[in-house]
């Protein structure tokens, strides 16, 4: 979702743990890197060995590349599909040349992402001790260059930036005509800046006051006035993401791979809230190692997730057993993904479930059983009984061994109510016990789901748990695949946009 985009970062001023964390999160992923002279030599090592790392830093008194021709190069990196990254010092707009670059970009009919910087004007004093503002001694704070603009157009008065001001507008507007600025003086107020909920008023010091009453403005607000202001209306690019404003509820417990699909929509405009709605605990060494010492005699092991995988894995490890001691088992799994992490702890299954859910597995299964096998069904506690179900109306011989317990995680009724104060565009459930789980919770706090939500399910058998219970699902991805089923929900916000 990212090719072709063109990301500014603010690298911070010099101390590499002072880039943000979104910041470092996107250097990353980057495909090419244009660089600034003073960025810290640690976070162009922080970026993948394939990415194309072009030095266009300035030094004092001397230019590597022209203003001009780093311009270029952004256009071109995106135009061929590139996520791009312009890794700049300090914050992407204070006096870095932020605004000349995002311009460019917008002639050019290229998206683009701000990632704010720490400045130096507020950091390198607090390095020193020193506090740039203090009510007993400084009441606010100016930031200068002792280098001129190259444009000789008038370069009008300062920007202010006023803090905490949507209570007394009209003090602030009276005082800042008084000090000279012409009562046309283009002024911007912005409530809950760079939260999804991000409001921006425009207008001029003579009529901010009724725009901003008219608006309801929320706090925290702060105000923006100068001549600057104007260039909102071509620069602005939050509210221009394709998913801006959009809200996803993601119930799974963190997983790294599930992080760079979530990250795609914080990126394009979306707040995704991570709410983990179960816990994963195995089950005691000693069952453990028991049940690794039984399977070894067994002719198939069966594993339904990730998560058995892992668990059955590390089992085996601590048995100081490894794969090659159940090398006459076979072993099947449900889904691509369990499939790979199969293979990545050095075992490939015999057997793929198709359809990615254990119905699927069970039809396979039994086309290629033998007479006299004997099955090790290896899950959670909670799992759903599909499978032994249906292995028991088969008349197969198997046992079940419960390898962990999904746990449903507590949290706070405060922390709850807060996480569903605003409403959801889509609840994404990825296994039956989120389901479960996230019924309860509505039901312990007595919350009201809303309206305009949407459901997402991965697999039938986790939408089927929702529907029991009343609910509508709006999307099952074809295939058992979480990056299927993020696309597709990225799709569907788009197209309703």
């Amino acid at each position: 979702m990212l090719s072709g985009y063109v990301c500014l970062i603010g690298a911070g001023p010099g101390n590499p743990g002072l880039i943000s964390e979104l910041g470092l999160k996107y250097l990353k992923r980057a495909e090419v890197v244009l660089y600034d002279n003073l960025v810290p030599v640690q976070l162009l090592l922080a970026t993948r060995p394939e990415c194309e790392l072009i030095d266009v830093g300035k030094q004092c008194g001397k230019h590597s590349c022209s203003q001009e021709t780093i311009n270029q190069l952004l256009i071109a990196k995106a135009r061929e599909g590139k996520f791009v990254v312009r890794l700049k010092g300090g914050d992407v707009f204070l006096f870095g040349r932020g605004g000349e670059e995002t311009e460019a970009l917008v002639a050019a009919g290229i998206p683009y992402l701000i990632v704010p910087g720490i400045s130096s004007a507020l950091s390198v004093p607090a390095y020193a001790g020193i506090p740039v503002t203090h009510r007993q001694v400084a009441h606010g704070m100016t930031i200068r260059t002792g280098h001129h603009a190259d444009s000789t157009v008038n370069e009008g008065q300062y920007t202010q930036v006023i803090l905490m001001s949507l209570q007394k507008i009209r003090e602030v507007t009276v005082k800042l005509i008084g000090e000279g600025y012409p009562d046309t003086t283009p002024v911007a107020v912005i409530s809950k800046g760079t939260t999804v909920n991000q409001r921006v008023v425009t207008g001029t010091l003579a009529n901010i006051e009724l725009l901003v009453n008219q608006r309801q403005l929320a706090t925290p607000a702060l105000m923006v006035v100068g001549e600057a202001v104007a260039l909102e209306q071509t620069l602005a690019w939050c509210s221009n993401l394709p998913l801006s404003g959009r809200r996803i509820l993601w119930t799974r417990p963190e997983q790294i791979d599930d992080q760079r699909y979530l990250d795609d929509f914080e990126l394009l405009g979306a707040e995704v809230v991570k709410l983990p709605l179960f816990s994963i605990h195995p089950n005691g060494p000693a069952y453990l190692e028991e049940m690794i010492a039984e399977i070894i005699n067994y002719h198939w092991v069966i594993l339904t997730s990730r998560n058995a995988v892992a668990v059955f894995s590390d089992a085996l490890i601590r048995s100081g057993r490894d794969w090659r001691d159940l090398e006459s088992v076979k072993i099947a799994v449900v889904g691509e993904r369990t499939a790979a992490e199969l293979h990545a702890r050095g075992r490939i299954p015999e057997l793929i479930a198709k359809e990615g859910n254990s119905k699927g597995l069970l039809t396979q299964l039994v086309e290629i059983l033998e007479p006299g096998d004997k099955i090790a069904l290896c899950q959670a506690q909670q799992t759903l009984p599909y499978l032994t179900d249906g292995l028991t109306a088969m008349q197969i011989d198997f046992r079940q061994f419960v390898l962990y317990q999904q746990d449903c995680r507590h949290y706070s009724e405060g922390v709850i109510r807060k996480v569903f104060d605003q409403s959801f565009d889509w609840v994404v459930f990825t296994a039956p016990s989120a389901v479960k789980n996230y019924l309860s919770l509505h039901q312990m706090y007595q919350l009201v789901p809303a309206k305009d939500t949407k459901y997402a399910c991965l697999g039938r058998e986790t939408a089927s748990v929702l529907e029991a219970n009343g609910y509508q699902v709006a999307l099952i991805p074809q295939r058992h695949s979480v990056e299927e089923l993020l696309q597709a929900i990225a799709e569907r916000l788009k197209r309703d946009r």
